[in-house]
Order: C-alpha cells, then sequence, then structure tokens
C-alpha cells in the first residue's frame, strides 16, 4: 500500500513539476496547495513523497494544505471579478457559511445516491433547450 501512495504521489509531484516550469516558476517560490482527503489525513506518506518529486522541478515550491472548502475560492474570485469588495470581513462571513453549510448537508441515502449515478452534467445552453 505504501509503494502505491508513493507512485501516486510521485506522479502527482511530476505533474506539479511540469506546470512549474511551463509557467516559469521552476526558480520563484510558490505555494503548490494540496487539497483532498489524501492530505488532511495522519500520514504523511503522500505528502512527503509528492514534496520531494516536485522538490526536483521547483526546488522553491513549498506545499500548504487547502484548509477552506474549494467553493470558497470559487466564490471569491466570482465577487472579485464582479468588482465587489473582498475584505477581512468578506472572508470571515464567507467562511462561517461554508462550514454552516457543510454541516447541514444531510447523509447519502441510498435512494439519492442512485439519483445523483444517473444525473449528467449538461451546459447551460443544452439545458436550457431541453427545457
Amino acid at each position: 500500500m505504501t509503494d502505491l501512495l508513493c507512485a501516486m504521489a510521485g506522479t502527482g509531484g511530476d505533474l506539479a513539476g511540469h506546470v512549474a516550469r511551463r509557467l516559469s516558476l521552476d526558480g520563484s517560490e510558490f505555494e503548490l496547495v494540496l487539497a483532498g482527503g489524501m492530505f488532511r489525513s495522519r500520514s504523511r506518506i503522500m505528502r512527503a513523497a509528492l514534496e520531494a518529486t516536485v522538490k526536483r522541478s521547483a526546488r522553491f515550491a513549498f506545499a500548504v494544505t487547502l484548509e477552506a472548502p474549494p467553493v470558497e475560492g470559487a466564490v471569491l474570485l466570482a465577487l472579485e471579478e464582479a468588482a465587489a469588495t473582498v475584505d477581512a470581513e468578506c472572508h470571515a462571513r464567507l467562511a462561517v457559511a461554508s462550514i454552516e453549510g457543510l454541516n447541514r448537508r444531510r447523509p447519502a441515502t441510498p435512494r439519492r445516491a442512485a439519483i445523483n449515478r444517473t444525473r449528467r452534467w449538461a451546459p447551460p445552453s443544452a439545458r436550457a433547450s431541453s427545457t
């Protein structure tokens, strides 16, 4: 199992290093944001393997674990794009709202799981024409 985790992390590290080189970040300091349950676990196997692999290509990269749900970043980007004021208070309110939203989620039921498996994503233009 450890070998599999190290191989997965090595592949992810190679990809991150490639992106860093393509963006000319390989000689710069930057945050490598780690998201997902694999990086929030107590085990440091994947994180250590990924960091070691990335450091071969981008020695100044430093890994940080994403603490907020990714949706927070999407909302903040949308607010900035809309020229809304995004200050510390906005960040705090969004953090509280996302935590409350995550806590309110209903546990999955077999029926809901079956419904979710049958749904397929479609672009907005396709959805508008099918109604």
